[in-house]
């Protein structure tokens, strides 16, 4: 349970099939704090896998598509799919939409693994 002040930055799926996935690595100090009880907490070793039906999908949330580690522990679990999610309004007028794009697009050729993003600008 979160502590006051607490919240998880989560992907939420709705339709045929439902599930939540949370963050697994928020960005330090504007969401993560680990010297205190408010913000989103890390859940590093959580999830890395999501079954969409009879797929399964490797969602990055975010500031993750900029991280080794989490698409490394993805690419374990043998996803067929890359599910990129970012909320990028705050970066109107920086080049931080598309230095993520470019990174989930690299990552994507890497592993030979199509990807689906959505990205709220």
């Amino acid at each position: 349970m979160p502590h006051r002040g607490q919240y998880h930055n989560e992907l939420l799926l709705r339709g045929q099939y439902t599930a939540t996935f949370q963050q697994r690595v928020p960005i330090p100090y504007a969401m993560w704090r680990p010297w205190d009880n408010i913000g989103v907490p890390i859940h590093y070793f959580g999830p890395s896998i999501l079954s969409v039906g009879p797929r399964r999908a490797a969602p990055i949330i975010c500031y993750e598509q900029l991280l080794v580690a989490p698409i490394l522990i993805s690419m374990k679990h043998n996803p067929e799919v890359i599910v990129s999610i970012a909320n990028d309004y705050w970066t109107k007028g920086t080049y931080i939409a598309e230095i993520q794009q470019s990174a989930i697009e690299a990552w994507s050729r890497l592993f030979w693994i199509p990807v689906v993003s959505a990205t709220n600008k």
